[in-house]
């Protein structure tokens, strides 16, 4: 290690030298007395610098301020007989590495290697700094070729898209055309500008014969490849950075098309799956629809009582979950239900059930936005079951009855459903209050689990739930 030492009392200089040989550090001294004398020994290249802070015409302060001056961030530390916090701390703003006295040098060595390894530690960081943003700028090409592979699907125009910052920032020098042979996802040729353009994969013509080329295998794991081939001006040898850069461009683009693999057989693998939900849906709506039409049967041969009003009930529940499967399987998503188109359906089915009109029941809705996870679907769509045939026996007996259901945001994905039930024409309810909530004991049932409630009122039913749903994206027309 060399040191730059400055000290005008040869005494101090040699309590200082003592300290460090006593610790058995290799030390290679410059020394300095004056100011003069200082800048001079800064040539000599010192690793660091150790100064007392008190010299008849020179100071640590001077010291500190002369090294940046310089633009140089050596470790000076600085060696006094005394000092006060006030100009320790003044020392350590200015730049110095730390302070010692002179009686406690015990811990020079430490401080010193310290403060060495810090600045080289720092050097180092900003030499790779340099060197990153320097290579950085060298490839402007290569971050055009990333972000267009990114930016766009991985068609065959879309890959010649990645190709084309060859020919617009920095290309090589004679770079006449580039060849892109991956035989299950594109064959192109990507010509340069001023170039003859010619049909892709065709055979090099007579006058093409002394053209030089560069050609790069592109392999996956999957044992699939490419071949990437740099088509250069007649009897120009690629010098060897352009060879370095044609590896780099070959790396992204085998890049490129590996994740155009990978794409495509995750869509096929989509596409299966979707497939096969599609037909599991199918199937269970299906297997329900027998069911409901058994439970049907059996409850046509009944006469109205008890028996076969619990069969009807039975029958909506069925219908309810084959809507929902019927619903999944019919507009290809798989993760939820449209509440609102849910609704619709429900209530024509139901009425249809119960033989009365459509009109008999006016459905005001406004659920728009809301799509109901496949988890929660089955269950709602019975409670909603419940309510409409409830609202359908209603009519019977009270004339038309209007049903308003409202969803509304109260949360990031919490959904407030507001059930609303009363009859238009009838001026006295049909039923009281606890026939109507005893009726209703099935749908009180389920509202624990959706934190809901349910009220009766002057001829109007009031039920209330909260959803755990998601928001439907908007559709342009």
């Amino acid at each position: 290690m060399k040191i730059l030492l400055v000290e005008d009392n040869d005494s101090d200089a040699d309590l200082v030298m003592a300290a460090l040989r006593k610790e058995r550090l290799d030390v290679v001294w410059l020394r300095a007395d004056d100011e003069s004398s200082f800048v001079s020994a800064l040539g000599g290249a010192p690793d660091a610098i150790v100064t007392d802070f008190n010299l008849p015409s020179f100071s640590a302060l001077r010291v500190l301020e002369i090294v940046r001056e310089r633009g140089s961030e050596l470790p000076v530390l600085v060696v006094t007989g005394a000092m006060d916090d006030e100009l320790a701390a003044e020392c350590i703003k200015r730049g110095a590495s730390d302070y010692l006295l002179k009686d406690r040098l015990a811990r020079l060595r430490d401080a010193l290697e310290g403060a060495v390894g810090r600045f080289l530690a720092e050097r180092q960081k900003r030499e790779a700094e340099r060197h990153l943003l320097s290579a950085a700028a060298s490839r402007s090409v290569l971050n055009d070729m990333l972000l267009n592979s990114l930016s766009v699907d991985l068609t065959e125009s879309s890959i010649s898209a990645v190709l084309k910052p060859l020919f617009v920032y920095n290309s090589p020098p004679h770079l006449d055309s580039v060849r892109l042979e991956a035989p299950d996802l594109t064959r192109l040729t990507l010509d340069r500008p001023d170039s003859l353009a010619h049909s892709p994969m065709v055979s090099l013509g007579k006058d093409e014969c002394s053209s030089v080329e560069r050609v790069f295998t592109l392999e996956d794991a999957r044992g699939l490849d490419g071949r990437l081939t740099f088509i250069f001006d007649p009897d120009v040898e690629p010098d060897r950075d352009t060879e370095q850069f044609l590896g780099e461009v070959a790396y992204v683009v085998s890049g490129v098309l590996r994740r155009a693999r990978a794409e495509n057989g995750l869509r096929q693998s989509l596409a299966e799956q979707e497939e096969l939900l599609r037909e599991i849906h199918h199937r269970v709506q299906n297997n329900l629809t027998a069911v409901q039409s058994l439970v049907s049967i059996e409850a046509s041969r009944l006469e109205d009582g008890p028996g076969k009003l619990a069969l009807l009930g039975l029958e909506g529940q069925v219908r309810s979950i084959a809507l929902v499967h019927e619903m999944l399987y019919s507009r290809g998503g798989f993760t939820g239900i449209d509440f609102e188109d849910y609704l619709r359906e429900l209530k024509i089915r139901v009425a249809d059930s119960l033989r009365c009109t459509h009109e008999s029941l006016v459905l005001v809705s406004d659920c728009e936005g809301l799509s109901v996870p496949l988890e929660a679907a089955v269950t709602i769509g019975i409670l909603f079951n419940e309510l409409f045939a409830h609202a359908a026996f209603r009519s019977q007996h009270e004339g038309p009855i209007e049903i308003r259901v409202a969803a509304s945001l109260s949360g990031a994905k919490n959904w407030r459903i507001e059930y609303k039930e009363r009859a238009l024409e009838a001026t006295v309810p049909y039923v009281e209050k606890t026939e109507v909530i005893a009726e209703l004991e099935f749908v009180a049932m389920f509202l624990p689990q959706y934190s809901g409630s349910i009220e009766y009122e002057d001829g109007e039913l009031c039920v209330s739930i909260q959803v755990l749903g998601e928001t439907l994206p908007l559709v342009y027309t």
